[in-house]
């Protein structure tokens, strides 16, 4: 299984097929470069697109996002209107799609003031 989000991959493999890979990218012509491959272990999380991923004791996987919104969303509202948009289009599109409907009242506001700031 394999994830894809612009420049970054994330692959679900067993062994054999990360060798096979390193191998077919190693052999490609040209060769094709990577980063180096990570393993995620309970000792070591992994971030991917934002959000980290952790391996618990028992075996399960945990995805936790980062937290994108409060810190910039707060930033010259006014100012950065245009900005923060299309911010607010990119963290509903990729990873928080549950705030499409909050983007969708927010883009119809063409001149804020400070009364629409909470």
């Amino acid at each position: 299984m394999v994830g894809l989000q612009t420049d970054d991959s994330l692959i679900l493999a067993n062994a054999l097929f990360a060798e096979r890979e390193e191998v077919e990218f190693a052999t490609a012509n040209p060769p094709l470069k990577s980063k180096l491959r990570e393993a995620l272990t309970v000792e070591q999380p992994m971030d991917f697109n934002g959000s980290r991923i952790t391996l618990q004791q028992d075996g399960s996987i945990v995805l936790t996002q980062k937290d994108k919104t409060e810190d910039r969303l707060k930033l010259a509202i006014i100012e950065d209107h245009k900005a923060l948009r299309a911010l607010g289009a990119y963290i509903s599109r990729v990873c928080q799609p549950e705030a499409a409907c909050d983007l969708s009242f927010a883009v119809q506001i063409t001149h804020p003031d400070d009364g629409h700031v909470d």
